[in-house]
């Protein structure tokens, strides 16, 4: 009747819908409402019904890309007409062509190697803070 049952998880709870849903799922079956305007289907057998793909057009709600905050909310942007969304969506394709991903291979090897070496350094000390790590693993590092 209301997003007060996800607002409680995703706020007050601080992300544990996803949670709550896979309970759901257990108690009620593969497709649960989670909000007054969406279903969740946890069966791959519909999985390209509820997928767009190819040419096949699915606006998004509103409420769905008004989620982020913080950091999130300033790193990112979306826009729910689809057309919209293809045309901001293909002035950023070159960036994440495969050709240009394979280009820093190498770079996210040098990361990891270099997280996993201090988190090795840390083992059987002090905690180490994972979230932190990556972080900064995830971080732009120009």
């Amino acid at each position: 009747m209301s997003y007060l049952y996800e607002a409680y998880f995703d706020w007050w709870l601080v992300g544990r819908y996803s949670q709550e849903i896979r309970q759901m799922h257990e108690k009620y079956g593969p497709i649960i409402r989670i909000n007054p305007d969406e279903l969740h289907c946890n069966d791959p057998r519909f999985s390209d019904e509820i997928y767009a793909g190819g040419n096949r057009i699915r606006d998004r709600w509103q409420h769905q890309l008004n989620t982020g905050t913080g950091p999130v909310l300033l790193s990112e942007f979306s826009t729910a007409p689809h057309e919209l969304h293809r045309m901001r969506k293909g002035a950023f394709a070159q960036f994440f062509s495969r050709q240009q991903v394979l280009s820093l291979e190498n770079e996210v090897h040098d990361f990891t190697q270099r997280t996993v070496d201090k988190m090795l350094r840390y083992a059987n000390k002090e905690p180490f803070d994972v979230k932190e790590a990556f972080n900064c693993f995830t971080a732009d590092s120009e």
